[in-house]
């Protein structure tokens, strides 16, 4: 990297970002789902936030692009004869289903 780190909480980026929101979702403490958005419309209202944030709407894919990536590091791995790259590409591949799910259990039929 050649820029600064983004500022703030360092729980507001990356994977302890993703526990944090985990942990944010089941937990009854201040500023949890259980209490912010209690049933009814508030949970409804915050749902369909992150659903749309997370859909196409806002990407090319709901898997937060991590077969848009998947697909770019295959190429690559043809185009250098390097299978480390097949490997990583299938890993994105995996992370990209997690995400597709959890995208569709944010608002299931």
């Amino acid at each position: 990297m050649t820029e600064k780190p983004p500022k703030g909480s360092a729980r507001n980026f990356g994977l302890k970002a993703l526990q944090h929101w985990a942990d944010m979702l089941q937990k009854k403490s201040k500023g949890s789902w259980a209490r912010e958005y209690a049933t009814g419309r508030p949970l409804l209202a915050a749902l369909t936030t992150a659903y749309t944030f997370m859909g196409p709407a806002f990407g090319k894919t709901v898997q937060a692009e991590r077969d848009v990536y998947a697909d770019f590091l295959d190429e690559a791995a043809h185009v250098l004869n390097a299978a480390e790259l097949e490997n990583a590409a299938a890993l994105y591949r995996a992370a990209g289903e997690a995400w597709q799910g959890l995208h569709g259990s944010l608002l299931p039929d």
